[in-house]
């Protein structure tokens, strides 16, 4: 449901190997689109998001918190 990477191993490209492990598992598993969500106050995450792919498509409420809603065509 959600990754993360250490603060101290940040900037490593961990996140992105991560990333692209998971999106190689989920097009096997027969997935056409990646979906994610992340608080609208994490510019870096959404940078991230966008450097790999992920358009915004909305905004909502996730418990207390506004989250920026992107998604990715997986091939």
């Amino acid at each position: 449901k959600r990754m993360r990477v250490h603060p101290e191993l940040q900037r490593k490209r961990l996140g992105q190997a991560i990333l692209v492990s998971l999106e190689a598992l989920a097009l096997k598993a027969g997935y056409t689109t990646a979906h994610l969500d992340t608080p609208v106050e994490y510019l870096a995450t959404q940078a991230f998001c966008s450097k790999n792919g992920y358009v915004p498509t909305g905004t909502t409420k996730i418990g207390r918190f506004d989250a920026l809603l992107a998604e990715k065509k997986l091939s």
